[in-house]
């Protein structure tokens, strides 16, 4: 075989592999990973929660929102503000019965690229008795979205739950 059909035989099979890759389709579940971390030190809920990009950018779109193109080159000036403006309203927190708001510490792409981590906290929690989440996240956009949702408060063990539509809040009591 010459080196200019090798070369030729290469760009072919690269070629295929972007256009299959080009049109594939959407993944084909909908999950968002949560993981919720009570510091005792510093007094303060740490939550992390991995969401597809593609569904977020869905969601806000469904919700009267424009392109926001996450974690990419494009993305525009106020999208971390339409974020955390659709995470108020989505994915809401009780401390001790009482509403707690959380303070947007930051996002990043996941390694996988279609991801993104986004970081929050709650501060000055203290004799931490009752907590509640309620996360319906996506659930508006999609029927099958899934909320994995993990909490680790010691001394107590973790907890974990899913939450889906028709059921989007979960309570845990450390009394």
């Amino acid at each position: 075989m010459s080196a200019n059909h090798s070369l030729f035989a290469g760009f072919i099979g690269l070629l295929g592999f972007l256009l299959f890759t080009s049109f594939a389709p959407a993944h084909e579940f909908h999950m968002s990973k949560c993981q919720i971390d009570y510091n005792e030190q510093e007094k303060a809920l740490q939550i992390s929660l991995h969401l597809f990009i593609d569904d977020l950018e869905d969601a806000l779109k469904q919700g009267g929102g424009k392109p926001i193109h996450l974690c990419s080159e494009k993305e525009t000036a106020d999208a971390e503000e339409q974020l955390y403006a659709y995470l108020q309203s989505n994915f809401l927190l009780e401390v001790n019965e009482q509403a707690v708001s959380y303070n947007f510490i930051g996002k990043e792409q996941s390694e996988d690229l279609i991801g993104v981590w986004v970081y929050l906290e709650v501060m000055e929690v203290e004799n931490l008795k009752d907590f509640s989440i309620t996360n319906q996240l996506l659930v508006e956009t999609f029927e099958d979205q899934k909320n994995i949702t993990s909490v680790s408060v010691p001394p107590a063990q973790q907890k974990y739950f899913i939450l889906q539509k028709g059921k989007t809040q979960e309570s845990i009591n450390y009394k």
